[in-house]
């Protein structure tokens, strides 16, 4: 096990391995290896409609857990240019990253109305009045 674990895959699972033969190979906990999955289904569908990303595909993404960063890193990928946003690394290429991590925070909360929020949770199971 090493730093990079969850990242190999990850990897694995954009190539097409399964739940079971992860869990197989690694003993991981198919219930985490399934959250991952969604993780990684959620970005191929971001990448299938990047040209028309959507206020509810947005939502998903979000309450999914993906960040505004990792929605970037997937709409520059899915449009050809660099996938991690490396301003540097695009003018090697010719080819600058469309989404920055700011552009779709501005998208989420100006255009489609996206914002995060907390619920409050009485945990004094109805022994006192909520304040």
């Amino acid at each position: 096990p090493s730093d990079i674990r969850i990242f190999v895959i990850a990897e694995a699972l954009h190539r097409g391995f399964t739940v079971d033969r992860i869990n197989a190979l690694t003993q991981i906990d198919p219930w985490f290896l399934c959250k991952l999955r969604n993780i990684v289904v959620m970005e191929k569908r971001i990448a299938m409609e990047e040209a028309s990303l959507s206020r509810d595909l947005m939502l998903s993404a979000k309450q999914c857990g993906l960040s505004d960063a990792q929605i970037a890193r997937v709409l520059n990928a899915a449009a050809g240019g660099d996938a991690n946003g490396d301003v540097e690394k695009a003018k090697n290429l010719k080819t600058a990253p469309k989404w920055s991590e700011l552009a779709v925070r501005a998208l989420r909360i100006n255009q489609f109305k996206i914002t995060p929020f907390v619920k409050q949770i009485d945990t004094l199971a109805a022994e006192f009045p909520a304040c």
